[in-house]
């Protein structure tokens, strides 16, 4: 059986500093596609996380219309259960 590739959802910190610095409005947010021997990478205000070909998520970039604790990208669902997770140092320093 084939093996689904990975998808990243990378938010680039210096891309939002820098919009906010030159009022720009670049992408900043990267969804990379790795499997072997390629990353294809998309950029964009939004991503969306599908499932079943449905939009259950989505990461959100607003940078004129914040979150009231200053969030300027964040990520929502109305679907999906989250929960934090917190790690031993051991387990991030290990992946």
């Amino acid at each position: 059986m084939a093996r689904k590739a990975i998808k990243v959802v990378h938010v680039n910190q210096l891309v939002i500093r820098g919009n906010a610095k030159r009022g720009e409005l670049n992408p900043p947010i990267a969804v990379r596609g790795k499997s072997r021997g390629s990353c294809k990478v998309a950029y964009g205000h939004e991503a969306e996380l599908l499932l079943d070909g449905k939009v259950v998520g989505r990461f959100v970039y607003r940078p004129f219309h914040p979150l009231d604790c200053g969030a300027k990208l964040w990520f929502e669902s109305d679907t999906l259960e989250v929960r934090p997770v917190i790690r031993t140092e051991e387990e991030i320093k290990n992946g």
